[in-house]
């Protein structure tokens, strides 16, 4: 068993670790990104085939007929047909089709802005946990050579057996610990695999990360897509109420000839729907002008409600990143020179058992303090930028 760990860390060793911009171009070549692409071209030319007029129809209809006076031959008929939508409507046609094209360009965009950002959020959680693994490894380390030291101490009768057994039951906390950690490591790059389909994860650079940061780049409401999207919506709402309130939504046209035994005949037919004589239109109309009102005041909402979401945000992450440098700057760099001082306090006899386990303790509690406030910033820098539609950059 020992021999198949030992061989599979040799080979994950090997292989190289992904980076950030790994991570941008393999999931702008995955499945699921490629199917964002694919579902909105189809729903373009959807609705493109549904504003063109439908196929002309030809009938050709034969016979044999025989007269009494003794006169027979062929007969024969030949029609065109064809049915018009909205035949008067041509310009407005148009703009539907030029709105929808931007509205599913928009939204193929915008929703894979989102899966990359989704990708690049993963990976930096799993950096997170990999420092955070990292750190409990280096304290193993550490208390190991503690142990070792305390143990040859002890052999000589300069400690009591209590203060040995004190060091050796944290070595195996920290050691449960870094177990544990290893394994949300482990779950973390199963997490980002699933968005990464060209290559298997084994390691991760980690060193491009985005910088934590009280300088944060702010939106531009016209530059949104989900603004762009709700706007493109209330447009077509528009035209479809358009289509709904036309005297001629629609006509069919034939034009015909007729063959028969001493006659020819000529022929032109216009079918026109009598929209009066029905409540299939109104009920259109109606449907369409509750959906123009519904789409006009979700535009309202967002207009409203976007520069008071960004200050909030903003805010948010301004007492993150404040949070990050008091650990980062101080309570962190305080509590590892205490632990390292209490150690080699222990060491030289001028420092207690009590304070070196004391020590250790609140170091491995500051790093753990440390990493959550880390993982805490990211998801909410991330948050920022999905909610702001902020485009995704190599590094901020």
């Amino acid at each position: 068993m020992k021999q198949t760990i030992f061989i599979s860390l040799i080979l994950l060793s090997q292989l190289s670790a992904l980076s950030l911009s790994e991570v941008r171009s393999s999931i702008k070549t995955s499945a699921k990104f490629q199917a964002i692409e694919s579902k909105n071209s189809a729903a373009i030319a959807l609705n493109k085939a549904q504003m063109s007029n439908e196929a002309a129809s030809l009938l050709l209809d034969l016979g044999y007929a025989k007269e009494e006076l003794g006169q027979k031959g062929l007969e024969y008929q030949v029609s065109l047909s064809q049915n018009l939508k909205n035949p008067f409507l041509q310009r407005e046609k148009t703009k539907y089709n030029f709105y929808t094209k931007d509205y599913y360009t928009t939204k193929e965009l915008y929703q894979q802005s989102l899966l990359e950002y989704e990708a690049i959020e993963k990976y930096h959680l799993a950096c997170i946990e990999k420092e955070r693994f990292e750190y409990f490894q280096t304290l193993l380390e550490n208390e190991n050579e503690i142990v070792q030291k305390l143990q040859d101490a002890f052999t000589l009768g300069e400690i009591s057996k209590k203060t040995l057994m004190f060091h050796q039951l944290e070595f195996l906390k920290l050691a449960k610990s870094k177990k544990e950690y290893y394994g949300l490591y482990e779950q973390s790059l199963l997490s980002l695999q699933e968005y990464i389909e060209s290559e298997t994860i084994a390691s991760l650079e980690c060193n491009d990360l985005y910088e934590i940061s009280s300088m944060q780049q702010k939106g531009q409401m016209q530059d949104h897509r989900k603004y762009r999207l709700l706007f493109t919506q209330k447009k077509l709402s528009e035209l479809d109420l358009s289509f709904s309130q036309s005297i001629l939504p629609s006509f069919t046209y034939s034009f015909g000839y007729e063959k028969e035994l001493d006659k020819d005949r000529y022929g032109l037919s216009v079918s026109i729907p009598l929209q009066f004589w029905g409540t299939q239109q109104k009920e259109y109309e109606q449907s369409y002008l509750k959906r123009f009102n519904t789409n006009e005041k979700e535009l309202e909402s967002f207009v409203k409600t976007y520069q008071t979401e960004e200050s909030q945000y903003l805010q948010a992450l301004q007492n993150r990143y404040q949070n990050y440098v008091l650990y980062s700057k101080e309570l962190l760099p305080l509590a590892k020179e205490l632990h390292e001082l209490s150690t080699i306090a222990l060491y030289e006899g001028e420092g207690s058992n009590l304070e070196a386990l004391d020590a250790l303790r609140s170091y491995k509690e500051n790093i753990l303090e440390f990493i959550e406030i880390k993982k805490i910033y990211y998801r909410d820098l991330f948050t920022y930028y999905k909610k702001m539609d902020l485009q995704p950059e190599e590094k901020r």
